[in-house]
This record gives C-alpha cells, structure tokens and sequence, in this order.
C-alpha cells in the first residue's frame, strides 16, 4: 500500500487494488464496511508516518 500512496493514489482509489488480495474474507461479516474503514485509515497512517 506504501507504494500506491506514494504515487499519490487515495483510499478510495488504493481499496479496489488491495481487494482482490483479502477476497478470502469477503464473506466474514461487517467486511465490506470495515475494509474501506480500515484502508482509509491505514492510508491516513502512513502519510502522517512520512511526516514524522
């Protein structure tokens, strides 16, 4: 994910790109809302990181 924030993609553009590698829990439930929840934050994180 470092990469695609470097290139300056956002969340919304960096969830369908790290999608396909979390199918094995697409079923589990709550994963749809938590995934987009959870990238947006994890992208959050890691711009501060480089500010640090």
């Amino acid at each position: 994910m470092g990469e695609q924030v470097e290139e300056g993609l956002s969340a919304f553009e960096i969830k369908p790109l790290l999608l396909s590698k979390f199918q094995a829990f697409a079923n589990c439930l709550g994963f749809e809302a938590e995934f987009g929840k959870q990238t947006s934050l994890a992208t959050l994180e890691y711009e501060q990181a480089a500010f640090e």
